[in-house]
């Protein structure tokens, strides 16, 4: 069976690619998606250099937002259950394409979380400081605070219960944000069972940050990125594989110490990066393992959300998830999701996560009760 691969320039699918390139008798075909209306093009641009410094064919598929937003309501339906991740569907677009030529693709999912490459594995790398200056975090001016890390590194600080800290890591809604949205009663305490579910025993020896990448690997990734992986790319017919959640890999990368993970600067996948630096093409090593690389935004099909959410909180919120035909005030407050939208159209809170939730939750309910 040919193999494909998903390439959207980010370091860990270009290292899977890279293999497949000295493995394989052929070169891999590499496939990547990005919008038409994107600033500089948006992540394709990223991908063609990378497929130009591997030396691989690449197809490029390129969406309007028009494309991406009509898609969404057959998106959400397709999942079976409502979860809010914005980029899955973009990679549900791109199997269309790659259906036409390969049955079977590989990706580079599945190495963030056992080797610490989000900025919410920094944020726990870096609590014993943060939590020693939370006061200073929350005097930081509202200009400051708007980033979505800054406001991370505030809850966080400010949380020495283990458990709780995850959740409020992990979450779009924290348990007591999720308490005071649900119109039935909930229970702070048993919204954070899941997570304590998959803390190893207090006495295993294990740091912190391991701990969270436990957790993660096991909600985060098993109950949200590989669902929606699977069944996007199922419905077209094409099998995602995921080399970097190998088992015996994965055990290897989970009794290895958080501070090769996560520097104590923050810097993400730390020794992981300086292991594969020889294996990148000089091209593109210092964009991928480079100190902006190890610290910055993440690649990975990023949407261009910032653009639509706006506009949408600006004209459409209110009607469609407060409205007559809206189906959430069923099941949450009404003032509550109110205080959402406001927080974020009027005052600037990031919470755009939380509004993306709504939404999702929103459109599915309308499929699922229809």
């Amino acid at each position: 069976v040919p193999l494909g691969s998903l390439l959207s320039g980010g370091v860990d699918s270009t290292v899977i690619t890279g293999f497949m390139q000295e493995a394989l008798p052929e070169p891999p075909q590499a496939f990547a998606i990005g919008f038409d209306t994107a600033p500089d093009g948006g992540e394709l641009p990223v991908a063609r250099r990378a497929a130009g410094a591997l030396g691989v064919p690449l197809t490029a598929v390129s969406v309007s937002e028009a494309d991406y937003l009509a898609a969404w309501p057959e998106h959400a339906a397709a999942l079976g259950e409502p979860i809010a991740n914005a980029g899955a569907l973009l990679v549900g677009l791109l199997c269309r394409q790659v259906r036409q030529s390969r049955k079977v693709v590989l990706t580079g999912q599945g190495a963030d979380e056992p080797l610490g490459g989000y900025p919410r594995h920094a944020a726990e790398r870096v609590y014993p400081w943060a939590h020693r200056v939370r006061l200073l975090l929350h005097a930081l001016p509202q200009s400051l605070a708007a980033s979505d890390r800054i406001a991370r590194l505030r809850r966080v600080a400010g949380e020495a219960d283990e458990a709780r800290r995850f959740a409020e890591i992990l979450a779009v809604f924290s348990p007591r944000e999720a308490v005071g949205l649900s119109a039935l009663p909930l229970d702070e305490a048993n919204l954070v069972q899941p997570i304590k579910r998959w803390l190893p025993h207090p006495d295993d020896g294990s740091d912190s940050l391991n701990r969270l990448l436990r957790v993660d690997a096991r909600l985060s990734l098993a109950d949200d990125l590989l669902i929606v992986a699977d069944h996007t790319s199922m419905a077209s017919s094409v099998e995602l594989r995921v080399p970097f959640l190998d088992l015996e890999l994965l055990a290897l990368l989970e009794r290895m110490p958080g501070r090769y993970k996560v520097s104590r600067l923050g810097e993400r996948k730390w020794l992981y990066r300086r292991a594969i630096a020889d294996a990148l093409p000089a091209a593109v090593r210092a964009s991928l393992v480079g100190w902006r690389a190890r610290t910055g935004r993440k690649l990975g099909f990023t949407t261009p959300f910032a653009g639509w959410f706006k506009r949408w909180l600006a004209t459409d919120a209110d009607a469609y998830v407060l409205g007559p035909g809206a189906r959430l005030p069923h099941f949450l407050r009404t003032d509550a999701l109110r205080e959402v939208l406001v927080a974020v159209r009027e005052r600037g809170q990031p919470r755009e996560r939380q509004v993306l939730a709504l939404y999702v939750l929103e459109t599915w309910l309308r499929r699922a009760l229809s």
